[in-house]
């Protein structure tokens, strides 16, 4: 628990008194101006003097107010505030279609929901090609859509797909989940296809560390420790995988998890 920071005053040792008191003022006034007005607990202080105090305070106050007007929202403000809301909800709308689509088994009502996350994201990039989480999403769900048709289907589209995952690490390079499927993408592909076993490591642990509680991230990363053959590190991978997916209640991703931690026991 962080104690609270309390404020600072630096002592000057000015050349005069009449100085002194008049440095005092300029400080000490702001504060004096936020706190009640209590006569009692002035110290025998004059009220002549108070006031006088607070007056400054107040001019002083009030000058900066002139000299620092509050920023106006125009109506392009409003306007870009709206026009960004509407992306927002589409964005939310295609990700809940992707995530609809995982919990179909393999047929036409999982491809058709990949499609409608597909379309809603093409919508999105036209009318903002800059939304990072527009270029995962496409990526996502086409790539997913494609892969139950033929693994020679993906294979063709692969360098159109990493272009849109590219570009969303581009445009925010914390993106937890684009890190997590570039690092999977990686760990996944031969290497005459692109794979890298380091690559896939960093981005999986920059993964992990911008998102703590993503299940597949770390079992992502168990796994390329593994092939290192570092196995205490992949047991605490999959022990904190299989821990998020109890607490999310993800039953396929802790059966993985003890799949994996039985075959290092065993």
């Amino acid at each position: 628990m962080l104690l609270p920071h309390g404020i600072c005053l630096m002592t000057l040792r000015p050349a005069s008194k009449t100085l002194q008191r008049s440095l005092a003022a300029v400080l000490v006034a702001p504060l004096l101006a936020m706190l009640p007005v209590d006569p009692a607990a002035a110290g025998g202080q004059p009220v002549v003097r108070q006031a006088a105090v607070l007056g400054v305070a107040r001019l002083r106050a009030s000058s900066q107010e002139r000299k620092d007007p509050a920023p106006k929202t125009t109506k392009h403000d409003g306007e870009d505030a709206a026009r960004k809301a509407a992306v927002q909800r589409k964005v939310d709308r295609a990700d809940r279609y992707l995530r609809m689509a995982e919990r179909y088994p393999a047929g036409e009502e999982r491809n058709r929901t990949y499609s409608r996350a597909e379309a809603l994201a093409e919508e999105i990039l036209e009318e903002n090609p800059d939304c990072a989480d527009a270029h995962f999403l496409l990526f996502a769900a086409r790539g997913r859509r494609l892969m139950q048709s033929s693994r020679a289907t993906i294979v063709f589209a692969l360098p159109s797909l990493n272009a849109h995952l590219n570009r969303a690490l581009e445009l925010n390079p914390r993106h937890a989940r684009a890190l997590a499927v570039k690092g999977g993408v990686l760990l996944d592909l031969p290497s005459f296809l692109g794979g890298d076993l380091a690559e896939a490591k960093r981005y999986l642990t920059r993964a992990t560390e911008l998102n703590p509680t993503g299940v597949g991230t770390r079992l992502s990363l168990a796994k390329a420790l593994l092939r290192e053959g570092r196995r205490e590190d992949a047991r605490k991978q999959l022990r904190l995988a299989a821990h998020y997916a109890c607490v999310k209640r993800n039953a396929l991703a802790l059966s993985v998890a003890g799949e994996l931690l039985a075959g290092l026991d065993g």
